[in-house]
């Protein structure tokens, strides 16, 4: 099922480039830090991110991420790797010399533990500023939070994002 997400985030990123090629687009990639917000289930610390979106006032964003998290019970290492994907509207505003944005997305997640995965879907708000370094280089610091629902359990977290967007 992981195939089928990333075939679906590519196919989303063409299709935001494409539907920004008037105006322009922007790409960014980097770290990003999830904490889970619910009862001791700890952080996720090791996270990558890719997003495209376009640059009119109201557009649309997609993006993907991956995150892993590893803990040590006795001698064994249990690893959670997760996969998310999503899609969704953003709006673009000027803030001050930065360029801010605001997003509300929709989309899956793939939990993959020891060869089994699980598909959840959900959704993020969250915002963020593209501080600019150099004339076509951003700094891009960025905030979401996270809720995804499967069987009737729902995971919220919060997710800190640094990046570069050109």
């Amino acid at each position: 099922m992981s195939r089928l997400a990333w075939i679906s985030m590519i196919t989303m990123c063409v299709a935001t480039s494409a539907h920004a090629q008037s105006t322009g687009a922007r790409f960014a990639a980097g770290y990003a830090f999830a904490k889970y917000l619910e009862d001791a289930d700890g952080s996720a610390p090791v996270g990558l991110y890719f997003a495209g979106q376009g640059l009119e006032e109201v557009s649309i964003k997609a993006e993907a991420a991956y995150h892993r998290d590893s803990e040590e019970f006795g001698s064994y290492t249990y690893t959670l790797n997760t996969f998310t994907g999503m899609v969704g509207p953003v709006v673009n505003y000027a803030a001050g010399t930065a360029q801010g944005f605001v997003h509300l997305l929709f989309g899956a997640r793939e939990d993959r533990f020891e060869g089994d995965g699980n598909l959840s879907l959900g959704g993020e708000i969250g915002a963020g500023f593209d501080i600019p370094v150099s004339p076509k280089a951003f700094m891009r610091p960025g905030v979401d939070f996270q809720v995804f629902t499967d069987d009737g359990y729902t995971l919220k977290i919060l997710r800190l994002s640094m990046g570069i967007a050109w």
